[in-house]
């Protein structure tokens, strides 16, 4: 695990501030790894530390991915995480003042009466639960292209999350308003920094690309939770880098984030399942509604995936995972074990098929992390 060294005597002390807060905030923690993680009251087995900001850390561990806060550790992890409780605490201050100001500007805003995407969602989470019915095939990808929402490349940047958050949500804002709207990506990796505290990961993505190891990128939860306080401008407001290209001083303007935040009212749902059985027979019930699933999952090393665009046998790298938006499935003899779930990758049009891609039931039955849904809510 890297260091580093400075010689504090020698600056003034904002620049010993700022030392402070790019240790507090840097990757040199990510890939720490526990045989058990003490968090409050909660024990978490075979721990893998997969990023760390001012407030809390997100593991991987036994029973899946959590997010668990700094203040809950111990005293010695809490020295070892750097963990500054005024520091914290401004964070908590700033983003609740932040949904406090979006819940005024929504209140000021006059809203349309949700419309049929509302109803279908609610019918969703009562089926939760309920034996999914299987058909032999549903796929959204021909009402992909109808609305002219054509795959997109990420490029070198670890923001598959993100992309696969924005590609449902220009799906499902498209089929609600007859209108399809592109979306900006930029925008909502700023926002998702923004929430978690880490103004400048430039490091943690240059250290992602010399490393086979995993990458410095977002959970679902983080971007959702992101979008819902701030909302999601249009691409061409705010344009998506060039590929390579590192989040640094890149910040929307006042006027932007106040439109983005009036544009509309987002909701969530993480799809529930004790079991990995359990969860993926609940995410067939949106798909059978025509509504698409972003879903984190562990993911094998690229190479295997550029013959043949099928996640089967492949063994996935340690420590990483990887976002996709599921749009369909396919099964012809009826059996569950025989589902193979069509997905949209962020990986460009040239890879896959068009850039979709396609995993078996097997595959997902044992790397399936989590998965959730989206709603929207348009304003006038």
């Amino acid at each position: 695990m890297g260091s580093i060294k400075m010689d504090i005597g020698l600056r003034s002390l904002r620049m010993a501030r700022l030392a402070f807060l790019f240790i507090a905030l840097s990757p040199l923690h990510a890939s720490d790894r526990y045989e058990s993680l003490k968090v409050g009251n909660r024990i978490f087995r075979n721990v893998t530390v997969r990023s760390v900001n001012a407030t809390s850390l997100v593991i991987l561990h036994s029973g899946g991915l959590s997010q668990v806060e700094l203040k809950d550790l111990s005293a010695d992890l809490q020295t070892e995480y750097n963990y500054d409780a005024e520091l914290a605490e401004r964070r908590r201050d700033e983003l609740q003042r932040d949904i406090q100001q979006r819940a005024v500007s929504s209140k000021r805003t006059p809203q349309r009466k949700s419309v049929s995407k509302e109803s279908d969602v609610s019918a969703i989470l009562r089926a939760f639960g309920q034996e999914p019915e299987l058909r032999e095939r549903v796929d959204l990808r021909p009402k992909f292209n109808e609305l002219d929402l054509a795959v997109r490349s990420q490029g070198r940047r670890p923001s598959c999350a993100v992309f696969a958050v924005v590609s449902a949500l220009e799906y499902q804002n498209a089929v609600q308003t007859g209108k399809p709207e592109k979306l900006s990506e930029e925008y909502l990796i700023w926002a998702t920094m923004k929430t978690l505290g880490r103004y400048d990961i430039s490091d943690a993505w240059s250290a992602s690309e010399k490393s086979n190891d995993g990458d410095a990128g977002f959970y679902l939860t983080e971007v959702v939770q992101a979008l819902r306080a701030y909302g999601v401008p249009l691409r061409e407001k705010m344009p998506y880098s060039v590929v390579g290209h590192l989040m640094n001083d890149v910040d929307p303007s006042a006027e932007l984030i106040r439109s983005a935040r009036s544009r509309a009212k987002i909701g969530y749902y993480k799809i529930p399942g004790r079991t990995k059985q359990s969860l993926i027979a609940n995410l067939l019930h949106p798909l059978n509604a025509g509504i698409p699933v972003v879903i984190g999952m562990a993911w094998p090393h690229y190479k295997t995936l550029m013959r043949n665009p099928t996640l089967s046998q492949q063994k996935p790298r340690e420590g990483y995972a990887h976002a996709v938006t599921i749009v369909g499935y396919k099964c012809p003899t009826g059996k569950k074990e025989d589902l193979t779930f069509i997905f949209r990758n962020s990986w460009g049009r040239k890879w896959g098929t068009a850039g979709y891609g396609f995993i078996k039931f097997g595959y997902l039955e044992k790397h399936l992390y989590d998965a959730v849904i989206l709603e929207t809510q348009s304003n006038t």
